[in-house]
């Protein structure tokens, strides 16, 4: 029995044209149904999974990297200092953050992004590569390609769909994700400037306990000295009182031997 299954790929121009006739219907202000942001949000997603199902192997590919690119960044941008100089600079073609990879790594060590997020976006930024940097003919059913789609782990299709439609249900769930996230990135406050006359007070706070502590120590090894110079005097006297008591008991014990003779 054949699947029925709704498979993209199956989806004519006239039904995709139908789709977002109702979809602008739905989101229409006079319907009611979505607030203002949420209608941006879906048309942003319908409009990207509408141009990457139109596009070729290949402008599917590059045009969902750059998309995703820019998300990337701008979701970036925003967990980062609102300095725009410095940010600028770092996203720069030169600078640490101006590559896919680097904006990749970046995000997910500031833990903004989950692993599964992290692994997908570097397969595909894997998957541009190989379509950028190979002038031949190249679609999603080259093994190496589909291998890397098969490898991706946003989509709840199986391995009998094709690359295609994997990579196109894992691109949206991207850019769903960046979309859900988005407001949840909480821009950090630029740490307050060093204060150098209270570095100074600080150090000399220390300095100055430190004094004290080096003083008191003198103290204390002061007082164990005095303790240990009695406990010397003391077991000296008792050793003393000893010695006198067994030459006591010595002349005793001679007088009472002469007594007895």
């Amino acid at each position: 029995m054949k699947s029925t299954k709704l498979n993209i790929d199956d989806i004519g121009i006239e039904e995709l044209a139908k789709m977002e006739a109702i979809m602008d219907r739905l989101m229409s202000p006079d319907m009611g149904v979505f607030d203002e942001d949420s209608i941006k949000r879906i048309k942003e997603f319908t409009d990207f999974r509408t141009t990457l199902t139109k596009e070729s192997d290949r402008g599917c590919v590059l045009m969902a990297a750059s998309y995703i690119d820019v998300k990337l960044e701008e979701y970036l941008k925003n967990s980062l200092v609102d300095n725009k100089k410095a940010r600028d600079s770092v996203f720069d073609n030169t600078g640490p953050l101006g590559t896919f990879s680097g904006k990749i790594n970046m995000a997910f060590l500031l833990g903004i992004i989950p692993k599964n997020i992290f692994d997908d976006l570097h397969i595909l930024r894997k998957i541009r590569n190989d379509f950028a940097h190979n002038p031949s003919p190249l679609t999603f059913d080259e093994p190496s390609i589909s291998s890397r789609c098969f490898a991706l782990n946003l989509h709840n299709l199986t391995n009998n769909e094709s690359p295609r439609s994997i990579f196109l249900k894992n691109m949206t769930s991207i850019l769903t994700f960046f979309n859900m996230k988005e407001d949840e990135v909480k821009r950090p406050e630029v740490y307050p400037d060093f204060d150098i006359d209270n570095i100074t007070n600080i150090m000399n706070t220390v300095i100055k306990d430190s004094k004290e502590s080096k003083e008191g120590k003198k103290e204390e090894q002061k007082k164990a000295d005095r303790e240990k110079r009695a406990r010397e005097k003391t077991n000296q006297k008792s050793s003393m009182d000893e010695t006198k008591i067994k030459e006591r008991d010595k002349k005793e014990f001679k007088v009472k031997r002469t007594k007895k003779k």
